[in-house]
């Protein structure tokens, strides 16, 4: 058993870090008292912390605040250029060395 919110958010070089919710190979097995400790952990600074970042990250994507949303109609164009340009590089890249066939060409 592990933490989503801890998993995807908790800071690991906090000294209130445990890597029982965050490690899924490690993860709580003791369900003897899973109830007691999922509220123990619910309650715990570093849960807490995690599941504010989750909840930020989780408003800022459905209201589409992030930070391309944020740039200035001649930003957008150059990152999407520049996003193109990428594309052509990487396409090239593979087939110059017998990668993916031409028919998947995304040009």
């Amino acid at each position: 058993m592990f933490c989503h919110h801890c998993w995807l958010f908790s800071d690991r070089t906090s000294s209130s870090y445990s890597p029982n919710w965050t490690e899924v190979d490690i993860g709580v097995d003791n369900f003897k008292k899973g109830l007691e400790k999922i509220v123990k952990h619910e309650q715990s600074v570093m849960h807490l912390n995690a599941t504010s970042c989750f909840m930020t990250t989780k408003y800022r994507i459905t209201k589409d605040e992030t930070v391309i949303s944020q740039l200035t109609s001649e930003e957008k164009k150059r990152v999407e250029r520049n996003r193109d340009i990428l594309k052509r590089h990487i396409y090239y890249v593979y087939m110059s060395s017998d990668g993916p066939p031409k028919q998947d060409s995304p040009f």
